[in-house]
């Protein structure tokens, strides 16, 4: 139309469900519902399968678990694992490392359990952190090891509450 009184452009920002206020409270809290197991010198990501809370929906599920920021801010990751009992490290300084990996790639090692008395025992790995992260961004934990030179060891995570990951934001803006 030629006239310009009957031109006009009009915008709007809708807010729905999934906007996340910067002050609203983002918690995930999960833990291993069935064993999990990681195989001598490879990194495995642990499937935390088990929600306790999770306020908003933001944790995947399964071979490629992790937890997707909502909103952007520090959030801090907490886990603990023990593995089963009776496994064996050789005499050469061996073990198990619990790692985050921020949108795919490693960002911080939490724990690493090293021993080389030769002992058969249950290793365990225990910590926090805090990531920044973007809305989108993502973690995932996984755990590194290499208890035998043999590269025969599988150790198993069992299923039970001992297990677990916290997730939740600390801070406003990374």
């Amino acid at each position: 139309n030629a006239s310009a009184s009957q031109n006009s452009l009009n915008i709007f920002r809708l807010s729905g469900p999934a906007s996340v206020a910067a002050s609203e409270t983002v918690a995930a809290s999960y833990r291993i519902g069935s064993n999990r197991t990681v195989s001598y010198n490879s990194v495995t990501i642990i499937d935390f399968d088990t929600v306790v809370k999770d306020t908003h929906g933001a944790t995947t599920t399964g071979s490629s678990w992790k937890f997707t920021a909502p909103v952007s801010g520090v959030y801090r990751i907490s886990s603990r694992l023990e593995s089963n009992a009776g496994v064996t490290v050789d005499s050469t300084s061996r073990g198990v490392r619990l790692d985050v990996y921020k949108n795919g790639s490693l960002f911080r090692a939490i724990d690493t359990n090293y021993d080389a008395s030769g002992t058969s025992k249950a290793w365990v790995v225990r910590g926090s952190t805090q990531v920044s992260l973007l809305a989108g961004d993502y973690i995932d934990l996984r755990v590194y090891q290499d208890l035998d030179s043999g590269g025969s060891d599988i150790i198993t995570f069992a299923a039970g509450v001992s297990q677990y990951v916290d997730v939740e934001k600390i801070g406003g803006t990374p």
